[in-house]
């Protein structure tokens, strides 16, 4: 296994940076969002979800680089595993870990080891992304803290977010497409945007646990 510093990171690792750090944060907190009962019910209700899997595809575009790919991420409290197929040199790719711990697995590579991703991320994009509130966003939640403001669809579902993380950079959410899984309404499409990223998440299929 083979540990890199952040200059020497493969091409591949262009998209899964945007995400590593989605493991180092918690899946429950007070938020300002919107004040509606209904959606209050809704928003504990996904916060309450701590095991899920998503599939689908992952576009991300920064400067003139864009590339897609298929995903599969799963979930279990603060454990991951997800996997990345796609073109372009990509190829497939397995990333796993806790937030103590990353691995990423790539046919015909060797393995690296990130011990420390909030760092790998500032290095190598040249910022902090914001991953621990990717954990919320995907969900279709706000993270916990600097919302700026929200707009609810016909559904009272999410349906714009503008929120700031934590070294005050803004991002800007929309969400559509919501699919009912288990009596819990996930998005199908996310698009998340900030300066010179974007990044487009088509979400074909939701699993979580059956309702007690």
């Amino acid at each position: 296994m083979k540990v890199f510093p952040c200059a020497r990171l493969p091409h591949f690792l262009f998209i899964i940076t945007s995400l590593l750090w989605l493991s180092s944060c918690a899946t429950s907190g007070n938020n300002e969002g919107p004040d509606d009962p209904n959606w209050l019910q809704h928003e504990q209700s996904v916060l309450a979800l701590s095991n899920w899997q998503l599939s689908g595809r992952l576009n991300v575009r920064q400067q003139n680089a864009s590339d897609t790919v298929s995903i599969n991420w799963q979930q279990e409290d603060q454990n991951f595993e997800i996997r990345f197929s796609g073109t372009l040199g990509l190829g497939a790719v397995h990333v796993h870990g806790s937030p103590d711990e990353v691995v990423v697995e790539k046919a015909g590579a060797e393995t690296v080891l990130l011990p420390d991703l909030q760092a790998l991320t500032r290095n190598y994009l040249g910022y902090d992304f914001p991953a621990a509130q990717l954990l919320f966003w995907v969900r279709g939640i706000p993270a916990p803290g600097g919302i700026i403001s929200t707009t609810l669809d016909v559904s009272l579902m999410m349906g714009t977010l503008i929120q700031a993380d934590t070294t005050g950079r803004r991002w800007e959410l929309e969400y559509d497409r919501y699919q009912q899984v288990n009596d819990v309404w996930l998005p199908g499409r996310i698009r998340v945007k900030s300066e010179d990223i974007q990044l487009t998440f088509l979400i074909s299929e939701w699993l979580t646990p059956p309702s007690s």
